[in-house]
């Protein structure tokens, strides 16, 4: 498998380009103040993929803020969409200077599950591992993989059958209301969980958490 280091040179302040390689960037994936495009480069969040044709696979890189992707002369535009073209000793990625934070912003939005650009589990827990280091990686993992859905059937998680193609992901505070009221009734939402449990008696399937909370290991 292709590593980062294997595309790329990774300095201090910046990486340059090994092997020929490309990036899309869709600028509708991303807000008006995480996308600022200049004559030479792009500011944006850091969780960029690479396709590199010569092994016609991708590799990715992430981190939890925000860098300057350049552009090179080989940069095609087509409305929203981007793909710049790397070449041997091109300057991809520069970030002068990174304040290191507790960005509960961003840890907001990704448990939320309103990052677009954000649809790999593994990423996905690196990067809530990377805000937020004190807690279990194991913890991490358990809200994750509830974070990801069959998109034909939401009440069913990808980790069950252990495929994620064509996963959706259900953000924590949509998680209640597509498989368990009482969850609901728990969290905030207590009037229309009662509408669902009681009022129109529907049956409630309890979520792994729930199961692990109720002791009621043998349908994890």
């Amino acid at each position: 498998m292709l590593q980062l280091d294997d595309v790329f040179d990774i300095e201090k302040n910046q990486i340059k380009c090994k092997i020929p390689c490309e990036i899309t960037v869709n600028e509708r994936d991303y807000d008006e103040r995480s996308f600022i495009e200049q004559s030479d480069k792009i500011a944006l969040p850091g969780i960029l993929d690479f396709y590199v044709p010569s092994h016609d696979t991708t590799v990715q890189f992430a981190v939890t803020f925000s860098v300057n992707l350049h552009k090179t002369e080989n940069t095609d535009k087509n409305r929203k969409m981007t793909t710049i073209h790397y070449e041997p000793g091109n300057v991809v990625i520069d970030k002068d200077y990174v304040e290191i934070k507790t960005d509960i912003g961003l840890l907001t939005r990704l448990l939320h599950g309103n990052i677009k650009y954000v649809n790999d589990p593994k990423t996905l827990i690196n990067m809530i591992y990377d805000i937020i280091p004190s807690i279990d990686l194991v913890h991490i993992e358990l809200i994750v993989s509830n974070m990801f859905r069959r998109e034909t059937n939401t009440q069913e998680r990808c980790r069950i059958k252990g495929n994620y193609n064509n996963a959706i992901i259900i953000g924590q505070k949509n998680q209640p209301f597509e498989d368990s009221w009482m969850s609901a009734l728990a969290f905030q939402y207590i009037d229309k969980a009662i509408s669902q449990g009681l009022v129109q008696g529907k049956s409630s399937e309890k979520n792994p958490i729930e199961n692990i909370i109720t002791e009621d290991f043998k349908n994890l």
